[in-house]
């Protein structure tokens, strides 16, 4: 009788791909790109620091909220004009957790990866009211 742990046993689309949650997920910038001119790089680092300033307005006035909504596309610029500020983000951004991380992606990205684990979760027999056990 074959051991049910030797992976030649199990069937192929048990094999295919690690489950969803434990899939590594890209980096957040890209730092291995094309570099981008002066002028284009002056541009981000500009407008990076009108948002910035405009969240340390927001964040002054307390009748208006959610400074951190304009510091995150700030720190999207900066990481767009820098390639050294490209790698830090991405290494701050790896210690996030796994939801914040996804919320972060682009939207189309977020339901690509939503959707793989519903069809992961699907195919082990679970709905939405009735999890799997771990």
């Amino acid at each position: 009788m074959p051991s049910p742990t030797n992976p030649a046993d199990t069937p192929p689309a048990a094999q295919a791909e690690p489950p969803v949650r434990e899939r590594p997920l890209p980096d957040l910038l890209q730092v291995e790109r094309v570099e981008r001119g002066m002028w284009t790089r002056i541009g981000l680092l500009l407008a990076a620091a009108v948002l910035f300033l405009l969240g340390v307005v927001v964040w002054l006035i307390p009748v208006l909220g959610g400074s951190i909504l304009l510091y995150i596309p700030a720190l999207f610029l900066v990481g767009m004009a820098s390639r050294r500020a490209a790698a830090k983000i991405n290494q701050v951004e790896r210690k996030l957790p796994r939801r914040l991380r996804l919320w972060l992606r682009p939207r189309r990205f977020r339901k690509a990866q939503i959707d793989a684990l519903r069809r992961q979760r699907h195919a082990a027999g679970a709905t939405d009211d009735n999890p799997p056990e771990a």
